[in-house]
């Protein structure tokens, strides 16, 4: 994958994405999905 630009730029944009949903809830739940995402990276 790491190959394709094209398919790094829209995996770093989703990621973004979820990031930026993930700042608007709660902490806890913040910190669960944090979990998460880094295992899923």
């Amino acid at each position: 994958m790491r190959r394709s630009t094209v398919l790094v730029n829209i995996y770093d944009g989703q990621i973004r994405m979820i990031r930026k949903a993930m700042a608007k809830l709660h902490e806890d739940l913040q910190f669960d999905y944090e979990e998460e995402l880094n295992d899923l990276i």
